[in-house]
């Protein structure tokens, strides 16, 4: 139980800081074209491990 309550802990303490961050939006686009671009480059990491 006692995990449960430092991540709940935790967990509450991000989400408050998210609605409190003041920083501007970052459009879906963008994220998504930023992580499009993770996902490529670490497909082609492991393709040449091989």
């Amino acid at each position: 139980m006692r995990r449960r309550q430092t991540y709940d802990s935790w967990f509450g303490t991000k989400i408050r800081e998210a609605l409190m961050d003041d920083r501007p939006d970052i459009p879906s686009e963008v994220v998504e074209a930023e992580f499009a671009e993770r996902r490529a480059t670490s497909t082609i990491r492991r393709r040449n491990r091989t």
